[in-house]
């Protein structure tokens, strides 16, 4: 499940240190490497604080996301370990009031034990399934590229061309598409008439695809960074297809054995592993089908 972080306020991720074997590593280390990308795709590696363990395979790591959207972290744990890399993903928004941490699930407890058959009041397996349901929840919304409830969005586009294509979507509501000028590091906006450009891919039009803003007549000159555009964009309560998806996911990762063999496919912004069922990842990839459009443009 990502992270949920409000712009301008810390936030801090538990990352866990193990050996090859699979352990939790209980020796000091250095050397540890932590990458940041915000949602433009630049590297905010310098964002993040932490301090090496000198015991135990758990280290917090900090960083303020100052713009919203999808924060990526990847973090290499240091030689004389397993030196994997493990991915996090931070949702900043505007203002977190409201939301729950169950609030970025893609399904619930309930339906999840549902589908596998399991006894409501059965708990045995909760702390398993919860995991389940949270990590099938990240790989789905990596897989599409962009978060699925709906959320507030400020973004930098770059221009050049009539149509600027956000990140997220369908389109809610746009309170301002800006010019922006850069002044010391600081944006100085310039908000363009409600009727110069108007949405495309919007909710109450049906769409399942990332929002775009057409500009009506003219175009978005080429400025890195140039344009601001913002933006309320997702859906109030998960599209069926969408939980179906994670639901299978779900049921893959809890029914999976030890000694089944592990097939990958590379898929749009993020990768799906899943131990002995090939047959899931292409279930998952017609149910999201309808939600994707190819790469995005800025």
């Amino acid at each position: 499940m990502p992270w949920v972080a409000e712009k301008d306020n810390a936030v801090t991720i538990t990352h866990v240190i193990r050996d090859i074997d699979g352990s939790v590593h209980t020796a000091s280390v250095s050397g540890l490497s932590v990458y940041i990308r915000d949602p433009s795709g630049d590297d905010r590696s310098s964002l993040a604080s932490w301090t090496e363990p000198v015991s135990g395979g758990y280290v917090d790591i900090t960083f303020t996301p100052d713009e919203v959207g999808n924060w990526i972290i990847e973090v290499t744990d240091p030689a004389g370990t397993d030196e994997r890399t493990e991915t996090y993903y931070t949702q900043c928004v505007l203002s977190k009031a409201g939301l729950t941490p169950s609030g970025t699930w893609l399904t619930t407890l309930a339906n999840a034990k549902e589908r596998l058959g399991l006894d409501s009041a059965d708990t045995s397996h909760d702390t398993f399934l919860t995991n389940c349901i949270a990590r099938a929840s990240e790989q789905i919304e990596a897989l599409l590229g962009r978060n699925v409830i709906q959320a507030s969005y400020e973004e930098y586009h770059n221009g050049g061309g009539p149509r600027l294509y956000l990140r997220h979507g369908p389109i809610v509501s746009v309170t301002a598409v800006n010019s922006v000028l850069w002044s010391g590091g600081s944006p100085v906006l310039t908000a363009m008439g409600q009727d110069t450009y108007h949405p495309i891919n919007t909710s109450a039009d049906g769409s399942r695809l990332p929002g775009i803003i057409e500009a009506d007549g003219w175009v978005f000159d080429y400025r890195p960074r140039g344009w601001r555009v913002d933006y309320a964009a997702g859906w109030s309560q998960v599209p069926y297809d969408i939980e179906e998806a994670c639901l299978e996911l779900v049921v893959a990762q809890f029914n999976r054995r030890k000694d089944a063999a592990t097939t990958s496919r590379d898929v749009g912004s993020g990768g799906i592993a899943i131990k002995g069922y090939p047959e899931v990842i292409e279930a998952i990839l017609t149910l999201l089908a309808p939600y994707t459009s190819g790469a995005v443009r800025t």
